[in-house]
């Protein structure tokens, strides 16, 4: 509300103000890319890398398609969808930042319901599952790998609500050898 100098009060506003903390992620030694040894996009196949599935910056967190924290490294697909790639000798960690891509946003009609989830499994054993997330929610991923492990395999689900724009997006992933 607001009071002029004479005491006059007006009408009561009430106004929603959304305050965004930006994602920090931990940079990896080595990212991981196209390099993968097996991968399968969702939907419609296709997996992106370093841009987001609608050919614009990677995005996490986010309450439109334009204010969330942007990367430059990343993949990009529509769940369900997984990627295995190598683990390099001397990996001690696997780190990255996942979410629905803030472009999903620009979906008309059914953006506002992807939901995904990722579980992180190394050389067959699940090590990591995030919860279910929706838009503008993101994960920090930093899983401690076995000594001598050989394989990860990255999945994306649509966290059980059926396959809607379940744009996900894998930020500053990769390993971490120091």
């Amino acid at each position: 509300m607001a009071i002029t100098d004479g005491g006059k009060v007006s009408p009561v506003k009430t106004v929603k103000i959304s305050v965004r903390k930006t994602v920090s992620a931990i940079t990896p030694d080595v990212y991981i890319g196209n390099d993968h040894t097996d991968a399968k996009g969702g939907w419609n196949g296709n997996i992106y890398y370093d841009i987001s599935m609608n050919n614009s910056t990677l995005s996490l967190g986010g309450s439109s398609a334009s204010d969330g924290t942007k990367f430059s490294h990343g993949i990009s697909m529509n769940a369900a969808g997984y990627l295995v790639y190598n683990i390099p000798a001397n990996a001690k960690s696997f780190v990255g930042m996942v979410g629905i891509d803030d472009s999903a946003y620009n979906n008309a009609g059914d953006g506002h319901k992807a939901s995904i989830t990722c579980t992180i499994t190394v050389d067959g054993q699940v090590l990591h599952t995030t919860a279910k997330l929706g838009q503008g929610q993101y994960e920090q991923i930093n899983v401690t790998l076995p000594e001598g492990a050989k394989s990860i395999r990255i999945d994306f689900g649509d966290a059980g609500d059926g396959i809607t724009c379940d744009n996900v997006a894998l930020c500053e992933a990769g390993f971490v050898t120091k």
